[in-house]
Parts: structure tokens; C-alpha cells; sequence
């Protein structure tokens, strides 16, 4: 007579065995209703068949899936690992020797896990739903096995904590799908190719991109992630909790996809702590196929990177395959991670968002596979960086180092002995993919909410980035036309900056709260210097401090992560520049964007309109606007465009213009501007502000031959230079309202 209930258990040894068979007959069983069901991964066809049989003999008995949890002693109430468990392997997972011990003298150790049980006929149906074969008996027997690796794995994160939620199968679920199967028909007939060798290119792209999880891995990135950050920023990421917990009721509503900004490599190891430390789920994080070197790939293939091809664009079978695999992950409500911008920012600022895997994650909700996803905006700031260094040379023209264990050894040794204040984490207001999107939107009104939902992502990044003390030190320090400002000086105008940025209500940094008090100043002074991105001169009679020479584009990364928070007060200075600065910056939809550069002037200028209206010469409204920024803020940005504007005037206009040489021509160009002082911003000579410069440039189609095209060039030129004099208004406007004090060059005095 066939069983009532089976129990279905997955990698057992012969203790998990005899700890399972005690529950099973504690529960009112034998042992002969314990079932090991076939690893699917490697289970040969006779150990299937076997399984299969025995499903049709028992009738319709309710299946439950068990597991033996070995429990790692916690500590601080999480499940952390210690070096030992790198000698005595995976404490989840210890071996036979291991798993006696702990039987024997600490049982609350050993964790029977019972996941959610089911009648087999139910099973069945499921199996039917999904387009199963009714009378392909090994296919069932295969699906039932998967369905219980899956409930026992969904039992196990539930004990362990969200932050172990790992997939499992996925290669076997995906490749086990019929739709899966006739979407791959499908893309063959679509390509005019063999359907087998297309099959052959699936799995092959499969192979490379499908990640694997270990939770002992999990762990360990966790501890690493503190080991490679805590030398040089402290024991704490800097987080805020109520914007954690707000993220960790989005992830129970739906699956996410975590999109933060990227200044450093490092960030890499930043968001898995943040996950961690707080018991969120862990993420799939998508990254370049260059940082999968050994013999760190194999490993971080482990740890959930997915590592990516950069040009996708000309395999089209490889695209498909990425766009079903990011289907899948959100249709079984994992979370997921990528970089907004795609790579890092050598700048500083918010580089240009990507589209494509957001197109794909668009395509999985229009497509059904889940009713909604959550877009998390991160900013990742950390004081200081290291990596500055680097990327001054980088937007110099220097090119960009190669990845490989050495460059890594390299790169983690400078970053350990680089002393770099704290790393602030701040998650913005998740966005509802569903609600952002149109069910009957044209493919142009789809490309045009792709856009859109990318530029919402990143403003709200903008909006939670803290300011923090070494970004504000160096929006001063390069507001003053390379001179040197004595302590009392700087301290004033940081504190002015302070005023403003508190009645805004802007967030500040730990370290920017420190700067009222002088001793607060004077140690981020020190830091800056000690890390070579200022100089102290103390041979006079006061120490005075300035930007370093060569090191321009250091202290532009740090002032430029935080100039969005300026921008629209500098705009209200300086409206003309708008059109001009629009490639650079993101702005909010038009009239959002017109409501907040109202709401800024209203609040600095209460009646603004009204003297407008009454015939005050804007000249004497600059005077009341307190601080004026536009020339602190936007300089550097316009002298790239006039650079560019200026090369052009001397290209042929019969021949389209070659990217990479002009850049190149605009770099020297730029250098000589510097020497002769008609570029006051020595950071304004930067590949990546010359390249979005040269993208206006093509916008306006001043780039290939056309009717009239010297003119227009003309024209582009004298508009610029029209912006550069309008600033140069303001920065004497600023200057000569505080009497000529050089820190009026960079903030004006309140009196």
C-alpha cells in the first residue's frame, strides 16, 4: 500500500541520514519513507528512472522536502565566518568529522529544515502549467526534484536570514523551460540559423554568464569588504537607517534592482557589507568581463558577479540570452546590481546613465514575467579616495591601467595605506518600474520612458549625496584663481557654504558637520595635504593653503561629486547657461526643473520678480544673492566647451571630425589655454568634460560637413564665449560686493 507522505532530502551523508531518519520517526514514519532525491545536475538516467518509479508506485502522497542545517556558532547575532573556517572549510557545510562533533556536544547546533509541503498530484499540475509533458515520466521525476532542492533552499534562507537567499538551478530551471526551448526556436528562425548550433551558442553563453552562490562565500565577502576598508575609513560604513528599512520593505514587496554611482573599485566590496550588516537579500552584481582575471573570477563567479561582455550588440544570440537570464532573476524575485553609469566616474560627477540592462529589466515587466520591479538609486562618497591619483591621469589623457592580479595587489595595498576619513551609503526613494511605464506606449513613447526612468534614477541619486568636508574645502580652494587662502579665510567661507546648505536642508556629510569648529577645518586640511591634493606654504607669517600644483583634477573629483546640489542656484545666476550645460547635468522634467529653480531664488531672494517686474537691473540682484556660485560651479564646464568650440574653428569642414584625434587636438589645445591664462580652469582640460562637449558639438551638427557649417561653428563659439563673460560678471559681481577679499573670489561676504 503506497505511503500517505514521502520525504524528499537532498546531500546526505550518512549522519545528515541518521539525523533525518530520528525526525522521520519521531514524526510517526519509517525510515523507508525517506527519499534521496537525484542530484539534477549529474544523476544518471538509471538513478532518475529510479526516482520516477518510485513516484508512480506511491500514489499521491504529500511530498516534503528536509534538510540537515549545521548551524556555525554566531556571533553579534550573525553568521560570521573566522579565519579557522578557512582551515575547517564551510561551517554550513563541515565535514563528517565536523558534523559528529557537533551532534554530540551542541546539538541546538543541528537544525532539522521542513519546507512547504505539497500533494504530488499538485505537482503534477504544476509540471502540466509550465508546459510539461503529462507522459514523459523521468522529465516530472526531474522536475520534482528540482521543485524540492528549491522549497528546501527557500526553508533554509528563512532560519538563516534573508541575507543567505541564494538561487539554486538555475541553469537546470532555465534550460528546463519549454518556453525557454521555443523562444530559442524562435531567435533561430529569426537568425536563418541551425536550431542546434543556436542551442549550442545558448548553453555556451549561459556557461559564462550564470553565477553561482555559496553562503560560506557570502560570509567571506562580507569580512573582506571590511578587511580591504577599515585601514583607511574606519570599522562603519556611514548608512541611514531609516532609508535601510525603507529599502528592506521594497525587497519584501518586490524584486529590485540596486543601481548606485561609481567612484571606485572598491565599491564592489561596499554594497555586499551593506546587504550584510543589515540582513538584506544579497545581490547579482553585473560587471565587465575585464575584472574576471584569475584567479579572482572563478571566486566572485561564487559571490554572485555576473561577469559581462562590453559589446553585446554584435552577438545577437548572447544578447538574447542576457536579456532571458535578467528575465528569470526577476520573475523568481532575486535582487539585482548594477552601476547606472557602467563604469566609473573620473570625474566625480554623475557620469551619463545606461541603457541596456535597464532596457531588459523594462522588457521583463512589459513581457509579464513579474508585476513590478523596484529601481533603488545608492550613492556610494567616500571623503577621500586613493584612486583620484589615478584618474587625474586618465582625464589627462594617461591611459587607463589593465586589470590583473598584480594591478588588484597594487591598488589594495595604496588603498589600505591611504587614510581616507568614512564611506557614506545613502539609498534614494525607489522608483515603481510599473508605474513609470505606459502598457500602450509606441516604441518611440517606450525609448522616451527608458530615457526618463534612467535620468529619474540618477536625479534621486543626486539628491541623497552627502556633501561631504573634502568636497567643500575644494569647491573653495578652486573658486580662487590658484591663489592661497590663509585658515581664518577658508573657515569663513566654508562656513557661509554651511548657513546655505543647512537652510536648504541638504545632507551633510559627518565630516562636513565638523567644519564649524576651526580644528574640524584644520584636520581636513592636514588630510588633503598629507594625500598630496592641496599644499601648505608656513614660511610667512600664517600657514596658507591651495590646490596643489598638477593636482587640479584631484580636487575637481571631490568638488564635482557634489556640484548638482549648485547647479540650479547657479542657473538662477546664470539662466543662459542652461542650454548649454545640458549634456552635463540631470535635471528634473522641464517644469519640475522651473518649480525648483523658483522655489531656490524665492528662498535666496524673496521678491525677485517683483524688482524684475519694477525694472531692478539684474546686476543688483546678483549683489543680494548670497553665495553666488556660477563661477565656482559652472566655469570649468564651459571652458571645455569653448575649448572644443575653438578646435573646431580651426577643423576643416569637409571631412567629418575624428573623435579620439580631436580629443586629442583639444587636450593641447586646452594645456595652452592654461599657460596663457585664457582658461582659468585647469580642470576644465579633461577628456570626459572635452568628449560631453564634443557630444553638443555633434548635437548641434557641428561635426560633419554641412551648408553654412563654418558659420554655425562661428556662432557656437561667440554663444559660449557670451556664457564665459556672463560668468565672468558674476565673479567680479562677488569680488567687488566684499571689498576685493580674496575668499570673495570664491563665496561672497554675508556683510
Amino acid at each position: 500500500m503506497a505511503s500517505s507522505s514521502l520525504y524528499l532530502v537532498d546531500e546526505v551523508d550518512a549522519i545528515d541520514r541518521a539525523v533525518l531518519e530520528r525526525w522521520v520517526r519521531d514524526a510517526g514514519g519509517t525510515s523507508s519513507d525517506l527519499v534521496v532525491v537525484p542530484d539534477v545536475r549529474n544523476a544518471s538516467s538509471s538513478a532518475m528512472s529510479d526516482f520516477a518509479r518510485r513516484l508512480r508506485e506511491a500514489g499521491d502522497p504529500t511530498l516534503t522536502p528536509l534538510r540537515v542545517a549545521w548551524l556555525s556558532k554566531g556571533r553579534d547575532d550573525r553568521q560570521t565566518p573566522r579565519v579557522r573556517d578557512l582551515l575547517f572549510g564551510d561551517p554550513l557545510h563541515p565535514p563528517r568529522w565536523r558534523k559528529e562533533w557537533l551532534r554530540r556536544t551542541a546539538r541546538d547546533r543541528v537544525r532539522v529544515i521542513v519546507a512547504d509541503a505539497a500533494p504530488l498530484s499538485e505537482l503534477r499540475e504544476r509540471f502540466s502549467n509550465t508546459g510539461g509533458d503529462p507522459d514523459d515520466t523521468v522529465a516530472f521525476a526531474a522536475f520534482v526534484a528540482r521543485q524540492a532542492v528549491l522549497a528546501a533552499e527557500r526553508a533554509e534562507y528563512r532560519l538563516l536570514g534573508a541575507q543567505y537567499k541564494v538561487p539554486r538551478l538555475v541553469r537546470e530551471e532555465i534550460e528546463a523551460s519549454p518556453e525557454f526551448h521555443a523562444r530559442a526556436q524562435q531567435l533561430a528562425a529569426e537568425l536563418g540559423r541551425d536550431p542546434n548550433e543556436v542551442w549550442a551558442d545558448v548553453q555556451k553563453s549561459l556557461d559564462e554568464m550564470v553565477t553561482g552562490y555559496s553562503r560560506f562565500l557570502l560570509d567571506l565577502m562580507a569580512r573582506l569588504g571590511q578587511f580591504i576598508t577599515r585601514p583607511g575609513y574606519g570599522d562603519e560604513i556611514d548608512y541611514d537607517r531609516s532609508q535601510t528599512e525603507r529599502v528592506r520593505e521594497e525587497l519584501r514587496r518586490h524584486p529590485a534592482v540596486i543601481l548606485p554611482s561609481h567612484k571606485s573599485n572598491f565599491d564592489a566590496a561596499i554594497i555586499p557589507v551593506v546587504m550584510h550588516e543589515n540582513g538584506l537579500p544579497p545581490v547579482h552584481t553585473f560587471a565587465g568581463i575585464n575584472m574576471a582575471f584569475w584567479p579572482i573570477g572563478p571566486v566572485m563567479r561564487r559571490a554572485g558577479r555576473i561577469f559581462i561582455r562590453r559589446d553585446v550588440k554584435s552577438d545577437p544570440v548572447y544578447r538574447w540570452v542576457l536579456r532571458e537570464y535578467l528575465a528569470y532573476l526577476v520573475e523568481k524575485r532575486f535582487t539585482l546590481e548594477w552601476y547606472i553609469e557602467g563604469t566609473r566616474s573620473r570625474t566625480g560627477k554623475l557620469g551619463p546613465p545606461k541603457m541596456g540592462l535597464l532596457r531588459y529589466i523594462v522588457d521583463a515587466v512589459r513581457d509579464g514575467r513579474t508585476d513590478d520591479v523596484a529601481m533603488v538609486p545608492v550613492s556610494i562618497m567616500y571623503d577621500e579616495l586613493h584612486e583620484v591619483r589615478e584618474y587625474a591621469r586618465e582625464v589627462r589623457g594617461a591611459p587607463k591601467e589593465a586589470e590583473s592580479l598584480g594591478w588588484m595587489l597594487r591598488t589594495l595595498r595604496a588603498e589600505r595605506a591611504h587614510r581616507g576619513g568614512r564611506i557614506y551609503v545613502r539609498f534614494g526613494e525607489p522608483l515603481s518600474l510599473r508605474a513609470a511605464l505606459r502598457p500602450d506606449a509606441t516604441q518611440e513613447e517606450a525609448d522616451l520612458e527608458l530615457q526618463k526612468l534612467a535620468f529619474e534614477v540618477s536625479t534621486r541619486i543626486n539628491a541623497v549625496t552627502p556633501i561631504t568636508a573634502t568636497s567643500l574645502v575644494c569647491l573653495v580652494l578652486l573658486s580662487v584663481r590658484g591663489r592661497a587662502v590663509t585658515l581664518n579665510e577658508l573657515h569663513q567661507s566654508v562656513n557661509r557654504l554651511l548657513a546655505h546648505l543647512r537652510k536648504r536642508r541638504l545632507p551633510l556629510a559627518a565630516s562636513a558637520e565638523k567644519l564649524d569648529m576651526v580644528e574640524g577645518l584644520r584636520s581636513v586640511l592636514g588630510s588633503l595635504a598629507t594625500n598630496k591634493t592641496i599644499e601648505t606654504y608656513d614660511r610667512g607669517t600664517e600657514p596658507v593653503y591651495s590646490v596643489a600644483p598638477g593636482q587640479h583634477h584631484a580636487a575637481a573629483f571631490y568638488r564635482n561629486t557634489i556640484i548638482h546640489h549648485f547647479v540650479t542656484g547657479a542657473i538662477g545666476e546664470l539662466s543662459l547657461v542652461y542650454a548649454a550645460l545640458k549634456f552635463d547635468f540631470f535635471f528634473e522634467q522641464r517644469d519640475a526643473f522651473r518649480n525648483a529653480l523658483a522655489t531656490e531664488l524665492n528662498e535666496r531672494l524673496p521678491g525677485w520678480e517683483n524688482q524684475l517686474i519694477e525694472g531692478i537691473h539684474p546686476n543688483e540682484l546678483l549683489e543680494q544673492l548670497r553665495p553666488l556660485s556660477s563661477f565656482g560651479v559652472l566655469r570649468p564646464f564651459v571652458e571645455a566647451y569653448l575649448i572644443v568650440a575653438d578646435t573646431l574653428l580651426r577643423e576643416p569642414t569637409v571631412a567629418a571630425v575624428d573623435d579620439k584625434a580631436f580629443i586629442a587636438k583639444c587636450l593641447a589645445v586646452g594645456d595652452q589655454y592654461v599657460r596663457q591664462q585664457r582658461v582659468r580652469s585647469p580642470s576644465a582640460v579633461s577628456k570626459p568634460l572635452l568628449a560631453t562637449a564634443l557630444k553638443l558639438a555633434e548635437n548641434r551638427e557641428l561635426t560633419r560637413p554641412a551648408p553654412g557649417l563654418e558659420e554655425r561653428r562661428e556662432a557656437f563659439a561667440a554663444e559660449l564665449g557670451e556664457v564665459a563673460r556672463h560668468i565672468d560678471v558674476v565673479e567680479q559681481q562677488a569680488y567687488a560686493a566684499a571689498g576685493g577679499s580674496l575668499t570673495a573670489v570664491a563665496w561672497r561676504s554675508e556683510a
